[in-house]
């Protein structure tokens, strides 16, 4: 953020903040390497307590853990919102509640109910062709 900006200024107007930020390349706010460490201190601690471990292992253990575990939580945060836009930017099919309240024509109502893999609607039934 640069000075230019019109939202920083008004940002540290407010004083010390926080600002948790997740890219779209996966990059990470500073912001939460601090509240990382301070998570990974506190479970460190409660861990030295119990268990034979330097603390600085300890913490290390738990840094591991929870970067691990967000940025498994921002990949898939992502996938979802992409997957989410495709659907609404390609896909010239109805969603589920718009197709639930307008009827499907013959042919399209054929499509769907002899379309194995449409899964729709029930399960797919294994027979002899007709």
């Amino acid at each position: 953020m640069g000075e230019r900006s019109m939202v920083y200024p008004e940002l540290m107007s407010y004083g010390p903040y926080v600002a948790l930020v997740v890219g779209r390349f996966g990059e990470f706010s500073k912001d939460f390497a601090t509240l990382r460490d301070y998570i990974a201190r506190h479970k460190a601690y409660a861990y030295v307590e119990h268990f034979n471990s330097s603390i600085n292992f300890a913490m290390s253990m738990f840094k591991l853990s929870i970067t691990t575990r967000w940025a498994l939580m921002a990949a898939r945060g992502w996938a979802r919102l992409i997957l989410d836009r495709r659907r609404d930017l390609i896909n010239d099919r109805p969603s589920r509640a718009a197709a639930a309240e307008c009827p499907l024509e013959g042919a399209q109502e054929r499509h769907h109910f002899d379309n194995p893999t449409s899964h729709l609607r029930g399960a797919f039934h294994h027979g002899s062709a007709e």
